[in-house]
């Protein structure tokens, strides 16, 4: 535990194990760098095998981070933060490439970081972990309103402003799941973690909370702004300094300091009130108005020193071009108010420089004064087209070196992606891609940037083996058509797909290429259909939970039960699927993760079998989907990816993956692929059954991902057409159609 009267930090974390690590990284409030960049707080947690020194590797990353943070060079706190992280990352995966065992089976790592600097704090997040927020007795979850910029589902960031007694969390992702909502109150409020302690017995554990003070609140920079009739201080809290703008995006906060009228909306604060649109910063304020109090004023020892410096200027060819485009973007404009407000009004003349009758000669003795007065404006205003000139061309200097850089890290990323380490290759792009955000903040080349930065996209899709779809890959959406529909499964059989709605007792369907959707088959019939596939008569078979399994002739919209096959005999199912084998023998497969088995059915001339016990085991304690070919592919959020063969678990690895899969959902096989639902990276991913020469590894051959504006999000069920190399996605309730020609070609490519 470290603390003072301004900022207290209490931490929790788990016993250090072989395999297993979490600890916490603070940086004393007396270190160098602390009062430019703010005091940095993190909390580490690593996930990997036994034989990985994960205790010794964390204080290494521990070392790294706060390091690097304290020594980058980028202005903006969010941005050096997520640098930072990246460099984390960067050298997990050179510790990595020393230890083979490690590297094969993988490693998971999540950083939750907080900095504290004048007002403000700074968040970044990597993994699945959070940081929470407690103000007057209300909590927030602020990672939910952290972003990621990059689009990569990497690292998420953001900042807001804090107030008194504000208390932060950072909270490791097995914390995040084992704490309840009192008990985040009781670490937040009391500061003490006693009653909570004995959850820390979980390695990955791990709990980092900051309290801040009301003195730190009383010392913040106040800023003095000149106007005309004076200085002021800026007293009010809501007046203080904002972060910059630039890089922030829609992280920079706004202030959250109700009124005494507004008591009661207090409790109701959200992370979007914590983390919102951004604000100009007062210091760029204070420059503007020092620039323009200084050039308004001057001698004629300084004019003529100017002038030296303007023909220093015109030597250089590009910056005189610059300079003489805004001169004449400035004379224009003062030509046309000489004419209208000087000429022709204030001296009394007309066009032709001939006194107006009665004007006189004191109009014309004024507009002698304003002309002389206008001429030092001129003046001004092209030494700004002079600053600006210079400004450009080092810009433009700059960022070509930024290219150039940009242009080589592309080169040795795809080079490393070639060589199968995808993981470090995505490290390597993703770095030059923020180089390039970084080059745009300069305004020049813009056009260039942009198209350095697609082709940046495409080299980092190419070395993912990445197939992006777009919205045009959305056939419907049934939600759209059918109020209240919820759904949950799919199917196909020949040109239409089917989907059933357990939550309406329906059964939908919709052509292959969109339309309208109908209920098929309601409630006259059904009570909850929650799985559907087709028998080798393509008739459809839906399990329904109340009544058991459904035979229903699609010609004729009949339907029918199965004798034997009631919901009493078959139980509560997870998954139902139908497989025909090469002698023509027909099954039905039942799933049932509470019982921990799968049952089989035979179908005979005269109906079906009763279910027998075909495999048991704890395995299947979450297994939410499974397909078959002969051997039996499973999908489980605990185990990932596994198969079963001749009353055996068979050795099945998935070899190559630019990441693992996250809690996938349903699994798919076509003739040659396996297909795996991924929502929580927001893709499908596309792995061979196992070549000849390599029969139990499932190698990394492609990953499905939808660009449009939502993304995958909750993928229900998938379905393939191998006849007419389609692949159909069911995600909440939206069907999407994509092409698998380019999923071949990557499967001759990578098999």
């Amino acid at each position: 535990m470290e603390g003072n009267r301004d900022i207290e930090s209490i931490f929790l974390v788990g016993r250090p194990e072989k395999g297993g690590w979490s600890g916490v990284s603070v940086k004393p409030e007396s270190s160098a760098g602390v009062s430019e960049f703010g005091r940095l707080f993190a909390l580490f947690t690593i996930k990997a095998p036994e034989e990985f020194d994960s205790e010794v590797a964390g204080g290494l990353l521990c070392d790294t981070l706060q390091e690097e943070y304290y020594s980058l060079n980028i202005e903006n706190p969010v941005e050096r933060l997520s640098k930072a992280i990246l460099l984390v990352a960067r050298k997990l995966e050179f510790l990595l490439q020393r230890e083979n065992i490690a590297a094969s089976e993988g490693i998971d790592l999540s950083v939750e970081t907080l900095v504290i600097k004048g007002g403000f704090v700074y968040m970044a997040v990597l993994g699945e972990g959070g940081i929470m927020l407690m103000r007057d007795r209300t909590l927030v979850n602020l990672t939910e309103g952290l972003k990621d910029l990059s689009g990569r589902n990497l690292i998420k960031t953001g900042s807001g402003k804090y107030e008194w007694d504000d208390q932060f969390s950072l909270i490791s992702p097995d914390a995040l799941s084992s704490l309840s909502e009192s008990d985040l109150k009781l670490v937040a409020k009391n500061g003490s973690m006693d009653d909570i302690e004995k959850l820390a017995d979980n390695p990955f554990w791990g709990v980092l909370t900051i309290r801040l003070g009301e003195k730190l609140q009383k010392d913040e920079e106040v800023l003095n702004l000149q106007k005309e009739e004076g200085s002021r201080k800026i007293e009010s809290r809501e007046e203080m300094e904002e972060p910059d703008e630039q890089g922030l995006s829609d992280f920079t906060s706004e202030k959250i300091v109700p009124d005494k009228s507004e008591k009661e909306e207090k409790a109701n604060v959200t992370p979007d009130d914590m983390i919102s649109s951004g604000e100009k910063n007062p210091k760029d304020i204070q420059k503007s108005i020092d620039h323009n109090q200084k050039s308004t004023t001057g001698s004629q020892g300084k004019i003529k020193e100017i002038g030296e410096k303007l023909k220093e200027k015109l030597k250089d060819k590009k910056t005189y071009q610059v300079i003489w485009s805004k001169i004449r973007e400035y004379a224009v404009k003062i030509f046309q108010f000489l004419r209208k407000n000087v000429w022709e009004g204030l001296m009394g003349m007309g066009r032709k420089g001939i006194f107006i009758r009665g004007a006189g000669p004191k109009p014309a003795v004024r507009g002698i004064v304003i002309l002389i007065f206008l001429g030092v404006l001129v003046l001004f205003f092209s030494i700004r087209a002079i600053k600006k000139g210079s400004e450009t061309k080092e810009q433009k200097e700059n960022v070509a070196a930024i290219l150039a850089e940009v242009d080589e890290q592309f080169e040795n990323g795809r080079t490393i992606g070639q060589a199968g380490n995808i993981s470090e290759a995505v490290v390597v792009i993703d770095d030059a891609l923020y180089k390039l955000d970084t080059a745009l903040e300069y305004g020049v080349l813009t056009d260039e940037i942009n198209v350095k930065k697609d082709e940046g996209i495409g080299i980092l899709d190419d070395v993912t083996r990445a197939i992006p779809v777009d919205e045009s890959a959305l056939i419907t959406s049934v939600s759209g058509y059918v109020e209240g529909a919820i759904t949950s499964d799919i199917t196909l059989v020949n040109e239409t797909l089917y989907v059933t709605d357990p939550d309406n007792s329906a059964v939908y369907s919709v052509g292959v290429d969109g339309g309208d959707v109908t209920t098929f088959i309601g409630d006259e019939i059904l009570i909850t259909p929650k799985w559907i596939a087709p028998n080798r008569e393509n008739d459809l078979l839906v399990y329904d939970s109340d009544l058991g399994i459904v035979k229903i002739d699609i010609m004729s919209r009949t339907a029918e039960s199965i004798a034997g096959l009631s919901s009493t005999s078959v139980g509560d199912v997870s998954e139902m699927d139908t497989y025909s084998d090469k002698d023509g023998n027909e099954y039905i497969y039942l799933l049932r993760n509470q019982a921990q088995d799968v049952q089989k059915i035979s179908k005979y001339p005269s109906g079906y079998s009763f279910p027998v016990l075909r495999w048991s085991s704890s395995k299947l304690a979450d297994a939410n989907d499974m397909e078959i070919d002969g051997n039996i592919y499973f999908s489980t959020p605990s185990q990932g990816i596994f198969r079963y063969s001749v009353d055996k678990v068979d050795s099945y690895t998935l070899v190559g993956l630019d990441r693992e899969i996250q809690n996938p959902s349903c699994i798919e096989l076509d003739e040659n692929l396996v297909f795996v639902a991924d929502p929580g990276n927001k893709r499908v991913v596309v792995l061979s059954k196992g070549a000849t020469l390599t029969p139990t590894q499932g190698k990394f051959i492609a990953q499905i991902v939808f660009r449009g504006v939502k993304g995958f999000e909750n993928i229900q069920d998938i379905v393939v057409d191998s006849t007419n190399r389609r692949l159909f996605v069911l995600d909440d309730g939206n069907i999407y159609k994509i092409d698998l020609a380019k999923v071949d070609e990557k499967a001759g490519q990578y098999e």
